[in-house]
């Protein structure tokens, strides 16, 4: 199976209204969510660019104390990133932390993407304390 890092379309800064319109709906949901939980820890599975670790840090109501996000690649993280954020190469499949070792974890767009998404929710579900977006 192909793995895949980043997107192959720009949905977060399209011309297309259409587009914008989803995205805004999705980012306004998920930060409201994000900013309901309050976590003082972090970690994004599966960030790609970095973008949506980006948005939520500059959207949230309360920083984080620890905000951690990982992909199979770091070739494509925004040079633009928040300095809060520590990127670190990682499978989903075999992450690096001791179990509940986040507030939060947020993996968007990843679970479609693998051959054995079963395993990377338990693998997520291991290493959050309190919740999952």
């Amino acid at each position: 199976m192909e793995n895949i890092v980043g997107n192959v379309y720009d949905k977060y800064n399209s011309n297309n209204p259409l587009t914008r319109f989803l995205m805004r709906g999705f980012l306004n949901s998920i930060t409201e969510l994000y900013n309901f939980i309050e976590p003082a820890s972090v970690l994004e599975v599966g960030c790609g660019e970095g973008t949506l670790a980006n948005y939520l840090l500059q959207h949230s109501a309360k920083r984080p104390q620890f905000f951690e996000a990982s992909d199979l690649s770091l070739a494509v993280i925004s040079a633009e990133s928040d300095p809060l954020i520590k990127f670190r190469k990682a499978s989903i499949y075999e992450l690096p932390y001791s179990a509940n070792s986040f507030d939060l974890v947020v993996c968007s767009e990843v679970l479609e993407h693998l051959e054995y998404p079963q395993r990377g929710l338990a693998e997520i579900a291991r290493v959050a304390e309190k919740s999952v977006l």
